[in-house]
């Protein structure tokens, strides 16, 4: 019952890609902070928090401003159906009013 218990499992390249590619980023920021927490003497102190807080709020601040302003707005126009949504009945001559010029 041990001996299954310590299998190990061999290196799939492909679920190792798709493990990468959905938490490299995570993983890449854990290493970076414990990187500088080994390395760095005063990288945990209430100084340095106040600092990084300081110089950051303004980015902060326009990067919300900008996320405001050009973020995704409600549509007021209703797009019509994709022609692959409705084979051979042709879905998108219903949606077209119907007192349009040719």
């Amino acid at each position: 019952m041990a001996e299954a218990a310590l299998k190990t499992v061999p290196l799939d390249k492909a679920r190792a890609l798709q493990w990468l590619q959905r938490y490299g980023v995570y993983a890449g920021v854990a290493l970076l902070l414990v990187v500088n927490i080994v390395i760095t003497p005063h990288f945990l102190s209430a100084e340095n928090f106040r600092t990084q807080a300081v110089q950051v709020a303004p980015v902060i601040i326009v990067a919300l401003g900008m996320a405001l302003v050009i973020g995704p707005r409600p549509s007021t126009t209703r797009r019509s159906a994709s022609p692959a949504a409705c084979p051979g009945s042709g879905c998108a001559s219903r949606t077209r009013p119907s007192s349009a010029t040719p």
